[in-house]
């Protein structure tokens, strides 16, 4: 029984954080134990010790608070946090003024049966579960809950579902409340990294309201990751509520504070004049950021061309949608797009171009913030400075951008007041009229605010275009949806509006839609719309050209565009000739079956090209054969085009890893890995035993059988093709069938990596054997020019240059681009 007692101490002691987390697990185990427990005093310290620490680096217990409410403690000289660990807690005392002992014991039946300390339990993953510390922050939270039930009729209150920016909004309010602010700065756990040259400068004015000042400090503290360079500049404009006192006890936080009252635009010019970023954020006071709310502002500089400006999402405290980017009318007078509305829905989850966005919170190169001269004092102490700054960027050529993935909860009104006729918020009105004044000629272009529709966020678009595939891109996967995206990125640049649609599922599409996104996107998903021709019934009457990818959406779409597009062009873009690439496919296996499906595919694709504006193909090839034996006039070639990073690493540090690249759902592919497995590979690792054959792509496991051949890997799906490239020493394409130009190969061609192509793979380019590749169709010549680059070091540099020469001259992002706009001017564009 001894042994057996001690074997269970060991598992409980193990168990410890389990324990914690699932309390009524291991109550029982416990109690067993408690003899043999009591006995180990030692172990007992210990865990006491232990616990002591998880408190006391929690920020959360409030020494204050506790020596001052229970002044035996006090007296007694011991470390309260001890004193709270060992009995404090037993007889019912509370670690801070927002945590009740007795309340969360009461509410929480498996931490009381556990016998565990409460507050330990909380700290540890009470207040990630969602459980609260005292009854007022039960009801704050259920408070916040309430405007959200007249959504959900058909719901219980206990099983509420609201949408989860609504939710991010509530858990981030709700942790700040619960979370004693003060304790957190005397502990020493709100603190800054300094920086000497940071990337952003967190430029924050403030006058009185030392409460929201601290909570908008402490969420950026708790949201913006440690690998962001930032420091936080706090102007204090003559407060007279202790804000300096409190602020100037915050390690790594800079403050400035004016002598006299200089209002916002000059307390915000004063923290610019003192910042040491590259970027300058302007953030009001009277704010809590949520996750990712940095991150996202300064990657809109990198992913939105042309940005100059770019604010965030900003949200009400009970999850509404406050403001979406702003709008100006013809009178000066401005619109919060989407004010009052629930904000997780598509047509607010893009980032576009907007007339302004709130000063709230923006982000703007600090270069050229000075070289705009600033805020204007003119609109001093405040209004209409961020919507003069605004247009300013525009008239320089540059992007005001509004951000829906940097969202902020925004107390408005909290420092000025709401009152249009008093204080700080009179000057609205009055700056309404300088800035009229000032830009008169430009918003004689504007509507009326009587006039007003949600779809006058769509002004600054030069066009609509609707872009369909069956589903959402995924670039790091398969070569076709860097092509999809690039021809977005193509068509915003062109000046239009891009809406994309997954017509063959509908689905929000996780990050890859939020990319989308964050690149200018429109994408439309259920449950908002539940199938295409819903969507098309509804909005395709805003829509100037569509663009089809794929024969099969356009067979079910087609008529539908025609209805309810009366005015687009349609581009069909048959990404490859699927019938062609049927065809061989039933040749090389001799199968009449798929021999029939190909004939049939061919006549409806044929049919589908006639019926549209313009077909786009990907090589001179397929137009030729389009031309010459199929008789369709509209063909345009599209070339496919991709970056070009270059080599970096020289053939002697690129091991001998030969590498093939394709998605595993496309059967070429398949074929291809099989095929060169058999045939090709056991000649090649019998010369070379110290070569490695690496096949990589997305659903490998799901398509490929499993291959036991030494010296193969199959690494599947590889985030970073550029890593894998550049520590290869060749890549290899032993296509049989298909169709159209293969990425895999310019993919390759564009790293410097030469390669060994079927005439297959060849086809469609501008690839010429033995100068830029080379080319084997048999088993037997494969063998050999693998073997041949794995031998001949200066063939291999011979090709890397011609390879990367080809990919300048005919596959740069900028040489399809410029072919890309003859097309759209060819409709008229």
């Amino acid at each position: 029984m001894c042994g057996s007692l001690k074997k269970m101490k060991k598992v409980v002691k193990d168990m410890l954080s389990s324990s914690l987390r699932f309390p009524l697990a291991v109550a029982k185990l416990r109690r067993l134990l408690a003899p043999a427990e009591k006995k180990d005093t030692q172990e007992q310290e210990a865990l006491i010790e232990k616990d002591t620490e998880i408190i006391r680096s929690s920020g959360l217990f409030d020494v204050n608070y506790y020596l001052a409410a229970y002044p035996d403690v006090a007296r007694s000289g011991i470390d309260p946090i001890y004193h709270f660990v060992v009995h404090g807690w037993l007889e019912g005392r509370d670690p801070s003024p927002d945590f009740s002992t007795k309340y969360y014991l009461g509410r929480y039946a498996d931490v009381k049966e556990a016998g565990i300390n409460p507050f330990l339990h909380y700290v540890s993953f009470g207040q990630y579960e969602g459980r609260h510390g005292s009854l007022e922050s039960e009801q704050v939270f259920t408070g916040q809950l309430i405007p959200f039930w007249r959504y959900f009729p058909e719901l219980d209150r206990e099983d509420l579902s609201i949408d989860k920016i609504q939710l991010d909004v509530l858990y981030q309010s709700g942790k700040l409340c619960r979370h004693s602010i003060h304790v957190a700065i005397l502990n020493g756990q709100l603190a800054f990294q300094k920086y000497e040259h940071p990337d952003i400068s967190i430029i924050i004015p403030v006058h009185n309201q030392i409460d929201y000042t601290l909570q908008c400090i402490a969420s950026i503290k708790n949201n913006v990751s440690p690998a962001v360079t930032y420091e936080v500049v706090v102007v204090d404009d003559a407060s007279t509520d202790g804000t300096a006192d409190m602020l100037q006890t915050i390690d790594g936080l800079r403050l400035i504070v004016n002598d006299n009252n200089l209002g916002f635009v000059g307390s915000c010019n004063n923290g610019a004049m003192a910042a040491k970023g590259n970027y300058l954020v302007f953030l009001n006071n009277d704010t809590i950021v949520l996750p990712g709310w940095l991150e996202n502002l300064r990657k809109t500089f990198a992913t939105i061309p042309g940005t100059g400006l770019c604010g965030s999402m900003l949200l009400y405290p009970n999850g509404l949608l406050q403001e979406a980017g702003g709008i100006i009318w013809k009178d000066g007078s401005g619109w919060n797009y989407g004010n009052r509305d629930k904000p997780y829905q598509p047509k607010y989850l893009f980032a576009r171009d907007v007339d302004y966005c709130s000063g709230a919170s923006i982000m703007v190169p600090r270069a050229l913030f000075d070289e705009l001269g600033r805020f204007d004092e003119i609109y001093s102490p405040g209004y209409y400075e961020d919507t003069d700054l605004a247009f300013k960027v525009r008239e320089k050529g540059l992007r005001t951008v509004y951000q829906p993935f940097s969202r902020i909860v925004h107390f408005e009104g909290m420092t000025a007041g709401t009152d249009l006729n008093s204080g700080m918020k009179k000057y609205q009105l009055v700056n309404q009229e300088k800035f009229v004044k000032r830009w008169s000629e430009v918003l004689s272009g504007h509507d009326n605010p009587e006039d007003r529709t949600y779809y006058f966020q769509d002004r600054l678009a030069k066009n609509h275009v609707l872009v369909i595939d069956a589903s959402t891109p995924t670039p790091d996967q398969d070569s076709g949806s860097n092509d999809t995206v690039i021809h977005m990125d193509f068509l915003q640049q062109a000046g239009f509006r891009v809406s994309f649609v997954p017509g063959a599922n509908m689905l929000q599409f996780g990050k890859y839609t939020e990319d989308l996104q964050q690149r200018g996107i429109e994408c439309i998903y259920s449950p908002d719309y539940y199938s295409l021709d819903n969507y098309l019934e509804r909005e395709g009457w805003r829509y100037d050209l569509v663009w089809v990818y794929r024969w099969t959406m356009l067979d079910k779409y087609l008529a539908d565009i025609e209805k309810y597009c009366p005015r687009a062009k349609v581009v069909f873009d048959t990404v490859d000739l699927h019938y062609l690439r049927q065809e061989r496919e039933a040749k090389l296996r001799d199968d009449e079956k798929l021999r029939a499906v190909a004939e049939k595919v061919k006549t409806r694709e044929l049919e589908l090209m006639k019926e549209v504006d313009t077909t786009i193909v990907i090589s001179e090839e397929e137009k030729n054969l389009l031309d010459r034996q199929e008789q369709v006039d509209n063909v345009v070639v599209l070339p496919m085009c991709r970056t070009i990073p270059g080599r970096v690493n020289k053939y002697s540090e690129r091991g001998r890893n030969i590498v093939f690249i394709g998605g595993f759902q496309h059967s070429p592919n398949v074929d291809a890995v099989l095929y060169f497995v058999e045939h090709v590979w056991p000649v090649i690792y019998s010369k070379v035993p110290e070569a490695t054959f690496l096949v990589a792509g997305s659903k490998a496991k799901e398509f490929l059988p499993p291959i036991s051949a030494d010296g193969v890997k199959v690494l599947g799906f590889v985030e970073d093709l550029t890593k894998l490239l550049e520590n290869c020493v060749m890549t290899i394409a032993p296509l049989r069938f298909g169709a159209g130009v293969k990425g895999k190969t310019l993919s390759s061609l564009s790293h410097g990596v030469p390669t060994v192509l079927s005439s297959v793979a060849i086809e469609g380019t501008d690839i010429v054997p033995g100068k830029h590749c080379l080319l084997a169709d048999t088993p037997a010549e494969y063998a050999a020019a693998v073997c041949t680059l794995l031998e001949d070091e200066q063939k291999w540099y011979d090709l890397s240059d011609a390879g990367l020469g080809l990919m300048n001259e005919s596959y740069s992002m900028g040489k399809v681009q410029k072919k890309f706009t003859e097309i759209l001017s060819g409709l008229g564009f």
